[in-house]
C-alpha cells in the first residue's frame, strides 16, 4: 500500500470508533452491544435435540409427526412458528428428513430440506414465517417414503 491509502484508512478508522448514533431528538444513543449483536446471528443453526428431550417425546408415548401450532392467521405480524415433533420409531427407519413443500413455489410438490438427515426421534423448530397452505412431510432418507404430513391450516381472524 501507498502512503495516502494508508492515511486513508487509519482515518476511516479512527471516525468509525468515535461515531455513535444520533437520535431524533440529536442526542448520540449508546450504540448496540456486541455481544447481544453476535449472539443472534441473521440465520441461527436449529438446536441439536438433546438426548433428555428424545427420552420425553418417547415417554409420552405419541407417536407419528404433529405440530405445535397446525393453523395461522395469514393478517398476524409478525407471523407464527411451529415446533414440528416426530416419533416414528415404529416405522424401523434410522433417518429422517423434514421437508417443507409450498404450494405457491414448489410446484413439483417435492419440496425443500428443512432438516435433515435425523433420528426417528426428534423435534424441529421452524422460524416465523408460517402460511395457510404450507406442508411439512417427514420421509425416510433411504427411501423417500413419506412417513407423515402435517398442513398448516388457515385460523379465522
Amino acid at each position: 500500500m501507498n502512503k495516502p491509502s494508508i492515511l486513508v484508512a487509519a482515518l476511516g478508522l479512527v471516525l468509525m470508533a468515535g461515531c455513535k448514533p444520533i437520535s431524533n431528538s440529536g442526542q448520540p444513543q449508546s450504540a448496540p452491544s456486541t455481544a447481544a449483536t453476535s449472539a443472534t446471528p441473521a440465520r441461527q443453526r436449529p438446536a441439536r435435540v438433546t438426548p433428555a428431550r428424545i427420552a420425553e417425546i418417547v415417554a409420552s408415548g405419541r407417536k407419528g409427526f404433529w405440530a405445535s401450532v397446525s393453523e395461522v392467521c395469514p393478517k398476524d405480524r409478525p407471523l407464527s412458528d411451529t415446533m414440528l415433533t416426530w416419533n416414528v420409531t415404529d416405522s424401523g427407519v434410522k433417518r429422517v428428513v423434514v421437508y417443507i413443500v409450498d404450494p405457491k413455489r414448489d410446484v413439483d410438490g417435492k419440496g425443500r430440506n428443512l432438516g435433515g438427515p435425523l433420528g426417528p426421534v426428534g423435534e424441529r423448530q421452524t422460524g416465523h414465517w408460517l402460511r395457510p397452505g404450507q406442508i411439512f412431510k417427514l420421509r425416510s432418507r433411504d427411501d423417500d417414503r413419506e412417513l407423515g404430513s402435517i398442513t398448516i391450516g388457515e385460523k379465522a381472524c
